[in-house]
């Protein structure tokens, strides 16, 4: 069955890369990464629901890859698996590069708060892939 480049789809990945993007400018500038201790976790779901609607529309509904019919369960575990890859080399980065510096200095502990807020991120992606209409 063909599918056709879902506009809709498109606008809501943009409009949360453009969020992200525009929230983590102003957590730099006021130092907000810093000071308030649920910013971190908000720019990691929003860059795990950003990631995993990324993925979303390359898979689905660009024409970068042969069409397929999506099923919730290949949506999910395809979502979940590009972020968890994302947000893994992210943490990598961080760590070799030492720019983590976490709240309370426990690196551990922080990297698995910014995974679990990921995986929420996706989560939410998958979800919406799943109610969204990717095919004819």
């Amino acid at each position: 069955m063909p599918m056709k480049t879902n506009r809709s789809l498109l606008l809501i990945t943009f409009a949360s890369i453009a969020l992200f993007g525009a929230l983590h400018q102003i957590g730099s500038a006021f130092f907000f990464y810093w000071s308030l201790g649920w910013f971190d976790g908000l720019m990691h779901f929003l860059g795990g629901l950003s990631m995993g609607l990324l993925f979303l529309w390359i898979r689905y509904a660009s024409s970068l890859f042969a069409k397929v019919v999506p099923s919730n369960k290949g949506i999910m575990l395809g979502v979940l698996g590009f972020v968890l890859v994302v947000s893994v080399g992210w943490e990598i980065f961080e760590y070799v590069f030492d720019i983590a510096d976490p709240i309370g200095g426990n690196y551990v502990l922080d990297t698995t708060y910014d995974l679990i807020f990921d995986f929420c991120g996706a989560v939410v992606a998958g979800l919406i892939g799943r109610t969204k209409r990717l095919y004819d």
